[in-house]
């Protein structure tokens, strides 16, 4: 976030401040071998994740579809979709599993290059288009979504407890069709 000009909008901020809590959760994940703190850790990484996609995909993208190719927005949905393809696949792995590590990893690889091109170059971008978009508005609107999301995911889903679980796996408490936010 510290990399964003001075005059950054309050919808770039918000990403960012998201960007940034995103990556501490998956560098303590990393730092955490086992047991109740890393399955929380993971089911915080989830639903983070799914709602910082929704974000994206449902409120920011397409109040830059006058500044962004059909092509653009549907590249960074595909990068979106690999990672939460990635974290379901997390979900399911056991953690003494050396692929739990191993996609561990790939996520926040992932998510790395996701917070490059999206602060280093669509944000910055972005700022030379100022007049063309309200991003304070919209910074508004993000705001609103995520707190949305994050009760939604909430509610329906809680971490799954107790010895011998799965990598962090959460169990819905609605069937798994009426968990998408998306």
């Amino acid at each position: 976030m510290g990399d964003l000009l001075p005059s950054t909008s309050h919808a770039m901020d918000t990403l960012c401040t998201h960007h940034a809590q995103i990556m501490s959760l998956l560098k303590t994940l990393d730092h955490v071998c086992e047991g109740e703190m890393r399955a929380e850790l993971v089911y915080e990484l989830f639903v983070e994740l799914r709602v910082h996609s929704v974000l994206e995909q449902q409120v920011f993208y397409p109040a830059l579809s006058p500044l962004l190719s059909h092509d653009q927005i549907e590249r960074y949905g595909k990068e979106q979709y690999l990672i939460l393809a990635l974290m379901l696949e997390l979900e399911q792995t056991d953690e003494g599993n050396d692929q739990f590590a191993c996609n561990l990893a790939i996520i926040a690889d992932r998510f790395s290059e996701h917070i490059e091109e999206h602060e280093r170059s669509l944000f910055r971008n972005l700022e030379k288009e100022r007049s063309a978009i309200d991003f304070s508005a919209l910074g508004k609107r993000l705001d609103l979504r995520k707190q949305e999301l994050l009760e939604k995911m909430r509610s329906r889903m809680k971490p799954r407890s107790g010895s011998g679980h799965r990598g962090g796996s959460f169990v819905a408490q609605a069937p798994t069709k009426h968990i998408r936010c998306a």
